[in-house]
């Protein structure tokens, strides 16, 4: 019983977790900020996957930036009253082995709203993308799967 177990924990330690946190943040006046946190190996295999080409994440390369931001923009986006929110890229950056990215878009208060995310189900069918919705002071939180791609946000 005990190798049994011993196994178990062993394979707990070495399975990758595949999650990405999205951290979406709204005023009253619907000001809003979003945070997209990945891991930067995950990212940098989904470019690659989807370029068919080599990519390594430089932060310091436009190029880079511009490759890995294409990659999350093309499976994460917001609509409300059936249309699509435009988001603006602030800023790319490193926190040890994770990549954010932060937008920022305006939403019409008290309106709800659609937030839908794909990143990595592409290449991982276990990959679960958590959203965590702060509304003023009101926190909710969703989880996306390759099931179930959206939540609805009123």
């Amino acid at each position: 019983m005990l190798n049994i177990l011993s196994f178990v924990i062993s394979l707990m330690f070495f399975h990758p977790l595949h999650l990405g946190v999205i951290h979406f943040n709204a005023t009253e006046a619907g000001q809003v900020t979003i945070n997209v946190k990945v891991f930067t190996d995950d990212l940098e295999n989904a470019v690659i996957h989807n370029s068919n080409s080599s990519f390594k994440m430089d932060y310091a390369s436009d190029d880079a930036v511009a490759q890995a931001s294409q990659y999350i923009e093309s499976r994460f986006g917001l609509t409300q009253s059936g249309k699509n929110i435009e988001l603006k890229l602030l800023e790319v950056g490193p926190k040890k082995d994770v990549t954010i990215f932060k937008y920022t878009t305006t939403i019409a208060p008290n309106v709800a709203f659609d937030v839908c995310c794909s990143i990595f189900y592409e290449i991982f069918n276990d990959q679960t993308n958590l959203l965590i919705v702060n509304i003023v002071d009101q926190e909710d939180g969703y989880r996306l799967s390759s099931r179930k791609k959206c939540a609805h946000v009123e």
